[in-house]
């Protein structure tokens, strides 16, 4: 049965909105005109994981109807925005070099229609857009965008199989580029959300280089221009003004400067894998998931990081019977991007495997944290050990912090590895790297005698030793205590 490409309810005809989507209170937000797409997909997340949390693995005992608005609000976050995102995408520097490119007026010419085709599918005039989206290719067939621009609105106007045969065709024709997604949490992620330009950019593969550099390139802070009056410019230069040259932006170039690496996250992206989405969407829309698992598997083959091509690849994995496959890409998925484990609970896409999901997505949580206290652990009982007390006195408990170590990378391992059974068992392996490496820890303090001859233990140092959340720091204190009588 067909379904919609925006929610995926059943419908009678493929079509891209349909009334359960339009009741979607953040589809409304489309409809008023509303562009701010981190903040409605923000708003959206928030009240899906309100919900999700309430009935947690209950989830699939709720009655159909809120079952299927739950649904309908997890499908309407993945692709009612598609169109939004897709403006967004255009105002990427990858998307913008292709101006560049243009060599000819005709290609200029191209451009401009393009823009206008642009236009007139926003007011929904979607006959003219496409007349106009047939002009410029027509004048230049080798700009990416116009090809997905026209898909676009032939997905509009419910021609999917126009819109597929576009999409086909734009792959030879796809950029590859270096993407960067910025922590919106954190303080450069705050000011870029807060200015309306989203935490996502990109660069071209052959600008790879520290982080922080491209960041700032992507974003246009490194241009140098001639300064122009407000009134000479135009509205895409008073915009790279305000981001690009003015006091702000400096403001901005300094705290990229300062910007922890781990707030970065980078990897390599090729367009194909965009337009093996859109075509394993239409896929899916038709419930031929073999060929929806086939496109997809194309999209992160060609980006293995690309975390929306891998929570749509897990879903149509479901959906095409395989139970195993859909473990792996679920999982880079929710690691890259949180929200996804609300949304993949309230996914209707993966009711066959509702509650496999629901005890993996808990023990993922689990890990995670086990982990993290892990690390803690072993760091204080590798500084305690290392500072104080030599291998060679204490053989047995270097090999008991060697134990730790290795069931906290057997724990990480298990984890990552897209096996049921080993991501079940990654909190326990986790939780057992503590204990060794706590227990490592308060047997050297009990068994400590007087300081080795070589050993200097200042004040500083011994205020310098970690916390301990076991109270295993009071007792190094009290041993310390006494070394110095």
């Amino acid at each position: 049965m067909p379904r919609c490409f925006s929610c995926g309810s059943n419908v009678s005809a493929l079509h891209f909105t349909c009334p359960a989507c339009k009741g979607v209170g953040l589809m409304k937000n489309i409809q008023t005109g509303v562009r701010d797409l981190a903040t409605i997909e923000r708003n959206g997340h928030e009240q899906l994981a309100a919900a999700v949390s309430r009935v947690s693995e209950e989830i699939s005992s709720l009655n159909d109807t809120i079952q299927e608005e739950l649904s309908n609000l997890a499908s309407v976050l993945e692709w009612g925005f598609e169109e939004i995102r897709w403006e967004l995408q255009q105002q990427t520097h990858i998307l913008k070099s292709i101006d560049r490119t243009l060599r000819n007026p005709t290609q200029t010419q191209a451009h401009e229609w393009r823009r206008m085709a642009e236009q007139l599918r926003e007011r929904g005039c979607l006959n003219e857009a496409a007349e106009w989206f047939q002009k410029a290719l027509k004048a230049n067939p080798l700009d990416y965008r116009t090809y997905v621009g026209l898909a676009m609105t032939c997905l509009w106007g419910k021609n999917f199989g126009k819109a597929k045969e576009l999409l086909e065709k734009s792959l030879p024709h796809a950029p590859k580029c270096k993407r960067l997604i910025v922590e919106p949490t954190s303080t450069v992620g705050q000011i870029l959300c807060s200015s309306g330009r989203g935490t996502e950019f990109t660069i071209p593969s052959r600008g790879f280089g520290d982080d922080r550099h491209d960041l700032t390139e992507a974003l246009g802070l490194n241009r140098k221009r001639r300064r122009k009056k407000i009134e000479e410019m135009t509205d895409d230069e008073a915009i790279d003004e305000a981001f690009g040259f003015g006091d702000e932006s400096d403001d901005l170039k300094s705290q990229i400067a300062r910007l922890d690496a781990r707030y970065i996250r980078t990897f390599q992206f090729d367009y194909q894998s965009n337009s093996y989405r859109l075509i394993g969407r239409i896929h899916a829309c038709r419930d031929d998931w073999a060929n929806a698992t086939s496109a997809l598997r194309s999209a992160i083959q060609l980006s293995p990081e690309y975390e929306e091509g891998n929570y749509e690849y897990a879903q149509y994995c479901v959906q095409s019977g395989d139970r195993q496959e859909w473990i792996g890409p679920l999982l880079r998925a929710t690691t890259a991007k949180p929200a996804y484990q609300y949304m993949a609970l309230a996914e209707r896409n993966f009711a066959p495997v509702r509650s496999e999901l629901a005890r993996l997505l808990t023990a993922i949580k689990e890990a995670n944290r086990n982990i993290r206290e892990a690390e803690k652990s072993q760091h204080q009982s590798e500084s305690f050990l290392h500072s104080f007390l030599r291998s060679r006195d204490f053989p047995e408990l270097f090999r008991l912090y060697d134990r730790a170590v290795r069931k906290l990378a057997e724990a990480k391992e298990d984890a990552a590895s897209g096996d049921y059974r080993k991501v079940l068992e990654a909190p326990i392996k986790a939780s057992q790297a503590r204990e060794l490496a706590d227990s490592a820890t308060k047997q050297a303090v009990l068994r400590m005698g007087p300081p080795p001859d070589d050993v200097n233990v200042s004040p500083q140092k011994a205020q310098g030793l970690p916390a301990s959340p076991s109270g295993i720091i009071a007792a190094i204190g009290r041993a310390i205590g006494l070394w110095k009588r």
